[in-house]
């Protein structure tokens, strides 16, 4: 299963296995004895009949159910980890942009305070100008593209194989 962020890169992958009893129920038990179990012997089933196809089937339909479910628990860690991740990276952009936009109005103040006392300061003040603005917009697109990336997606998980255990 993964999570992905709004322009679908991926956050967090992890296999997990879910394993059905013959009555359709979810056994977490089950998961630590038969992970090993299927390394160690394991045979292919020569011709399934069409019972077992169907049997197989639906509790594939349920584990799928239970991924769901599990993938929504688990989602709550991505999504709090991702925050963190997103709180800090606004407060290290915000601190970057803050001190370069405050040294570019300062430097913009003391060229037209020196045009103030007759000095040609029109190109300087332009320049000073052109970067603040250009500050301005590099702090703007950058604070939305990680405000873009803080959301956090569960698509549908991927089968990856199936198994009959006896």
């Amino acid at each position: 299963m993964g999570y992905t962020d709004s322009k679908n890169n991926s956050i967090h992958e992890e296999l997990l296995p879910v394993f059905m009893n013959v009555r359709g129920e979810y056994d977490p038990e089950a998961s630590r004895v038969l992970l090993n179990a299927l390394y160690d012997e394991h045979q292919e089933l020569k011709e399934p009949n069409d019972a077992l196809v169907l049997r197989i089937e639906k509790l594939v339909e349920l584990a799928d159910a239970k991924v769901r479910e599990l993938g929504e628990r688990k989602k709550q860690n991505v999504v709090a980890k991702r925050e963190r991740q997103y709180r800090i990276l606004k407060a290290d952009l915000e601190r970057y942009f803050s001190r370069r936009i405050t040294e570019t109005k300062w430097r913009l103040n003391e060229y037209e305070q020196r045009q103030l006392q007759g000095e040609e300061m029109g190109i300087s003040i332009e320049r000073a100008r052109f970067d603040l603005r250009r500050l301005e917009e590099e702090y703007d697109q950058q604070m939305r593209e990680i405000e873009s990336q803080k959301e956090v997606y569960f698509p549908k998980a991927e089968l990856v194989g199936v198994c009959v255990v006896k």
